[in-house]
C-alpha cells in the first residue's frame, strides 16, 4: 500500500483488464466491436450499450423497473465497493452464495452451465489478478425453496458470504419465507450484500443493508423489454435467427419447439467417453430436468453476465476511488474510512437483533408448530441432505 510504483501499475492494469472484460461481454450481445477494435461506436450505439447493458445506480430504494442489467441504490453500491476493497487489501476471499429452486440450480443443463458457475468461470481469474480469491456456491435445489435451508442457514449455506442471492420465485410465494432467508443471511459474519432476481427491495425496511436487483433476468415476467438483439424464437426461422449474436439467439426459448428444439439445451458431450454396458446403472442420454419452465444454457449465461457486469462496475469504482483518495489523502489509504467493514457489519447486526421487527417474517412463523425466533436470531442446525457447505 505504500509503494507508489506498484499502486500506479495496479491501477492502470486493473482498469485495462476490467475494460477488456466488459467490452467482450458487450460484444457477445451485439453492443461492442470488441476490446481490441479500432472502430469507435457511434453516440447512438454507446447510448444503446448503456441502456441495455449498463448498471443503473440511483438514489431511490424503490426504483421503477427499467432496462439495464441491474439496478442498485448509491448507498448499496458504496457498501459493495467497500467490501471489494476490503478483500483486495487483505488478499482475502470474496464469497458468493446462491439459494434457490431447480431453475437456479441449473436442472436440464450441465452443472457448470448454471449461472452461478458461469459467473465463477468468468470472474475468478479477474479476482485472482486483483488479489482476491472468488468462491461461488450454487446451493439451489429442485422442488424446494430456501426456507428449509435458511432455518439452519449458518450451518448449511455457510457463514462467510459477501453476496447472497435469492432465486426461488417458483416455489416460494410468501414474503415471510423470503424475508427470513434475507434476515438469516444478514446475521452472518459478513452481513452480505443481498441480490434478488425477484421480489421487492429489502433495503426499504432496513437502512444500511446493501441490496441489488438483476433486471429482466428470466425469459418470463418483465423480460419483454424488446432488446433489439434478443429475438423472439416464435417469430424466427432456423435461418433468420442466425443474423443475431450467437449468445442471445435462444435466450427467449420458453420451450423446445421450433428453432428452440435443438438449441435451448446444449448439455450432451460431443463424444461419448464411456460404454453404458460397463456401468451398474444405465446412464441417461441427457441431464434430467429439461422442462419448458427451466432456462437453457444461454439464459443461464445471460444471468451470469448480468451479475458479472454489476461486479465489474463495482471493481472499476474501487480502483477509481482508491486512486482518487490516494491523490487527496496520500498513502496508505486510511483503513477505517475506506475499507474496514466491521462497523458496517455491526450496524446491520445491531439493527436486526435489537431495533427491527419484520412483519412479513413474523406473520409467517409466529404460528403453532413454528417460532418467529427465526426472524431475529441466528439459526444453526444439521442435515443429512445436500447441498451443505460443511460436508
Amino acid at each position: 500500500q505504500t509503494d507508489t510504483r506498484y499502486l500506479t501499475d495496479l491501477f492502470d492494469e486493473s482498469k485495462k483488464l476490467l475494460h477488456r472484460v466488459k467490452q467482450t461481454i458487450y460484444q457477445e450481445y451485439g453492443h461492442s466491436n470488441g476490446p481490441y477494435s479500432n472502430t469507435p461506436l457511434t453516440s447512438e450505439q454507446l447510448q444503446a450499450q448503456q441502456l441495455y447493458l449498463g448498471v443503473k445506480i440511483h438514489n431511490s430504494t424503490s426504483p421503477k423497473p427499467e432496462k439495464g442489467v441491474a439496478h442498485i441504490s448509491s448507498p448499496s453500491f458504496q457498501i459493495l465497493t467497500k467490501k471489494l476493497l476490503h478483500a483486495m487489501m487483505i488478499n482475502g476471499e470474496f464469497t458468493v452464495v446462491l439459494g434457490g429452486h431447480s431453475a437456479a440450480a441449473g436442472h436440464g443443463n450441465n452443472f457448470h452451465q448454471s449461472y452461478a458457475l458461469q459467473f465463477q468461470s468468468l470472474m475468478e481469474p479477474i479476482f485472482h489478478r486483483m488479489g482476491m480469491k472468488l468462491i461461488t456456491r450454487n446451493m439451489a435445489m429442485g422442488g424446494l425453496g430456501t426456507a428449509q435451508h435458511a432455518l439452519a442457514g449458518t450451518s448449511l449455506y455457510g457463514d462467510d458470504a459477501d453476496i447472497m442471492l435469492w432465486d426461488s420465485s417458483m416455489t416460494e410465494k410468501d414474503a415471510g419465507s423470503v424475508h427470513m432467508y434475507w434476515i438469516q443471511a444478514l446475521l452472518g459474519a459478513k452481513a452480505p450484500m443481498l441480490v434478488g432476481l425477484y421480489g421487492d427491495h429489502f433495503e426499504k425496511s432496513i437502512p444500511g443493508v446493501s441490496y441489488a436487483k438483476l433486471t429482466d433476468n428470466r425469459i418470463w415476467g418483465t423480460f419483454r423489454n424488446k432488446h433489439p438483439y434478443f429475438p423472439d424464437p416464435k417469430d424466427e426461422t432456423a435461418d433468420s435467427i442466425l443474423k443475431y449474436p450467437f449468445h442471445s439467439r435462444y435466450i427467449l426459448c420458453l420451450n423446445s419447439n421450433g428453432v428452440c428444439e435443438d438449441e435451448k439445451y446444449n448439455s450432451q458431450c460431443m463424444v461419448r467417453s464411456f460404454d453404458d454396458s460397463q456401468t451398474r446403472k444405465k446412464q441417461d442420454k441427457i441431464p434430467g430436468g429439461q422442462a419448458s419452465w427451466h432456462p437453457g444454457y444461454q439464459q443461464h449465461q445471460w444471468v451470469a453476465r448480468q451479475l458479472s457486469l454489476l461486479l465489474l462496475e463495482a471493481l472499476e469504482d474501487v480502483i477509481l476511488v482508491w486512486e482518487e483518495q490516494i491523490r487527496n489523502v496520500g498513502i496508505p489509504l486510511p483503513p477505517v474510512k475506506y475499507w474496514h467493514v466491521s462497523n458496517d457489519i455491526s450496524a446491520v447486526h445491531e439493527k436486526l437483533l435489537h431495533n427491527y421487527t419484520d412483519k412479513a417474517c413474523t406473520a409467517r412463523f409466529n404460528k403453532p408448530g413454528s417460532s418467529d425466533i427465526v426472524c431475529r436470531k441466528r439459526m444453526r442446525g444439521a442435515s443429512e441432505y445436500t447441498p451443505r457447505v460443511y460436508p
